[in-house]
């Protein structure tokens, strides 16, 4: 039986590195693992969805669209705006493959 995991790393390309390293490592070490990375955009830099890999075998993104940019948000709100955006991808998800885990990279509220 195959496995899915769910990594919701903190929004930043170096905790998108990081997480996708982890990733590729437990794919890597067990055939029954497949790994799917939910990507909120950063508030901070403009990250196109072509600098991000490609879906491999085991290891696929989420891409998250675009939210408020808005400087008024504070880190947690921006997070907590995208709640609804999370819950449907991981909804989407569960409806195709059992999910396992849900690895979140920070706490949200």
């Amino acid at each position: 039986m195959e496995l899915e995991l769910v990594f919701i790393p903190s929004p930043g390309i170096g905790h998108f590195r990081s997480t996708t390293a982890v990733a590729k490592l437990l794919v890597d070490s067990d055939d029954r693992i497949s790994v799917t990375l939910i990507v909120i955009p950063s508030r901070v830099s403009e990250h196109a969805s072509s600098s991000y890999p490609e879906s491999q075998n085991r290891l696929s993104y989420c891409l998250l669209p675009p939210g408020d940019q808005s400087t008024e948000h504070t880190f947690i709100s921006y997070i907590n705006s995208y709640k609804p955006h999370v819950r449907a991808a991981v909804s989407e998800l569960s409806q195709r493959r059992q999910v396992a885990g849900i690895v979140n990279g920070f706490l949200i509220y």
